[in-house]
């Protein structure tokens, strides 16, 4: 099994022990990729148990959604086409948009993939949700 984690995750290097617990338990399950973010404004990539490629964090949450937006899904179509991740795990609904658009394009070229979406029941109060919006929103929870 070969999967690709895509969230807004810091992640430090060397792992924190949390973290480190957590990939080493799925390292277990197959190769594991991982699109999150650095510490700093540095880019980085290393292997601690999983493959990490870490995007620069950015000073404002909206850019760092735009980046995950942007770079997250060329970096993930490339990780599928150079070593055949066939599952994407996005640890949000935002980042799910994002794994979405890598699903129906690897699609368009045959490449068929799993898309697992984590919802941790805080949709509602992140993001655009928070900005006091008149219109009704229903999420299925």
């Amino acid at each position: 099994m070969k999967a690709c984690f895509l969230g807004g995750a810091r992640y430090s290097q060397p792992l924190d022990a949390t973290s480190e617990r957590k990939f080493r338990v799925l390292e277990q399950l197959g190769e594991i990729f991982v699109i999150g973010f650095s510490q700093n404004l540095k880019p980085r990539r290393f292997s601690e148990h999983a493959h990490f490629y870490m995007l620069p964090k950015l000073p404002l949450p909206m850019l760092r959604y735009l980046a995950m937006l942007t770079v997250g899904p060329v970096l993930a179509l490339w990780l599928i086409w150079r070593h055949g991740i066939r599952i994407l795990v996005a640890q949000s609904p935002y980042e799910g948009f994002a794994a979405a658009i890598v699903k129906v394009v690897a699609g368009w070229f045959g490449r068929r993939l799993a898309l697992i979406v984590e919802n941790h029941g805080d949709l509602r109060s992140r993001f655009f949700f928070s900005g006091g919006w008149r219109c009704p929103i229903f999420i299925a929870g």
